[in-house]
């Protein structure tokens, strides 16, 4: 789970305690119970596949889109934007379009769908200036909310003892351990091998959480990262712990949370 889909929950969470309908059209995942069960309404379509054939569910999103009837539609990533794209055209009524930049999004061409809308949001003043310079868009046209978190999620309240059992329970190898920890999605950037070394060069009483999915098109490179971590004899001292939808508490279990990013980040 990254910072969109959470930004996603917890915006939509936001819109139902303020008496507004939220709904999320995504290819589905973990947080959808979550979503629903504060009164949201999930529609899966695939939306999110870079693929040339995903334009093709345009047709499906506009009439998603028409049975919903919104006043705003909010997109948050490049493959979905263009789908929504194509599907405004088919629509006689047609709502206000809003983005999200989350990121300093590489391959401008590919990106600019993210400016062909009415407003846009930056997570930081760095995603700001970075569509200043990138896109034709006028700084009247951008809104700056800067990437938060849930205090009452994200809270400094000591780990319920049941919650805790379970995570030692999954991963008995961090009993008795300094339990390092380096979130976020399975990506070269995110520094995932230069921690892997790190702990290379520690001893047996440390153990370190690898934090974060792992897209369709990353895979071959978590197998490398794997590979890296039995050729250094870690197996017993790193594990690879997949989404987690308890990244709250597997922060509160941590002595050290690392950000290795090898560029910057996008939040500022």
């Amino acid at each position: 789970m990254g910072g969109v889909e959470r930004g996603t929950l917890d915006l939509s969470k936001a819109l139902i305690q303020e008496g507004h309908e939220s709904f999320v059209i995504s290819g589905g995942g973990i947080l959808v119970d979550e979503l629903e069960q504060f009164g949201a309404k999930h529609y899966e379509i695939p939306v999110h596949i870079k693929s040339l054939r995903t334009l093709s569910l345009a047709k499906s999103l506009s009439e998603t889109i028409s049975s919903i009837d919104p006043d705003i539609v909010h997109v948050r990533s490049r493959m979905p934007a263009w789908v929504n794209f194509r599907a405004f055209k088919k629509l006689q009524k047609k709502p206000l379009l809003i983005s999200t930049f989350h990121g300093l999004y590489s391959f401008p061409i590919y990106s600019k769908v993210m400016s062909f809308v009415d407003h846009s949001i930056a997570i930081s003043k760095t995603v700001e200036n970075y569509i200043l310079e990138n896109y034709k868009l006028d700084k009247n046209d951008i809104t700056v909310i800067p990437r938060g978190c849930d205090p009452v999620e994200f809270n400094n309240n000591e780990i319920n003892p049941d919650d805790k059992a379970k995570i030692i329970n999954e991963f008995p190898k961090i009993v008795g351990k300094k339990v390092l920890t380096i979130p976020g999605r399975i990506t070269k950037w995110k520094g995932v091998a230069e921690f892997i070394e790190l702990l290379s060069l520690l001893d047996d009483n440390y153990h370190g959480l690898i934090v974060g999915p792992t897209a369709k098109s990353k895979k071959k490179y978590l197998n490398k990262l794997q590979n890296k971590v039995s050729s250094l004899h870690l197996e017993d001292k790193i594990t690879f712990t997949g989404s987690r939808r308890d990244i709250a508490n597997i922060y509160k279990i941590s002595d050290v949370v690392f950000n290795l990013s090898q560029t910057p980040e996008p939040f500022g």
